[in-house]
């Protein structure tokens, strides 16, 4: 029954076993990168986190999803430059 679906599905989403290994190697590296930036201003300066989250605690919404959304692109624009 498995080959029958593979045989519906087009060639160029089919993945080897090395490259799926790959893929979650590079998903689980990315965050933990992230883990390690996102702690690295609590480490270094715990009351300056502090200070932070609290004046994130006053933000209004639409802020908050600003800076969200900037932060998403910034991300994406250091992807793209990385990888291509």
């Amino acid at each position: 029954m498995f080959r029958r679906v593979l045989l519906f599905v087009d060639q160029s989403i089919v993945f080897s076993s090395q490259q799926a290994v790959r893929m979650w190697q590079d998903l689980f590296s990315a965050l933990a990168l992230v883990l390690v930036i996102e702690g690295l201003l609590p480490f270094l300066t715990p009351g300056g986190y502090r200070k932070i989250l609290a004046g994130m605690l006053d933000m209004d919404d639409r802020k908050l999803r600003m800076m969200g959304l900037i932060s998403m692109f910034a991300g994406l624009f250091f992807l793209y430059l990385v990888r291509n």
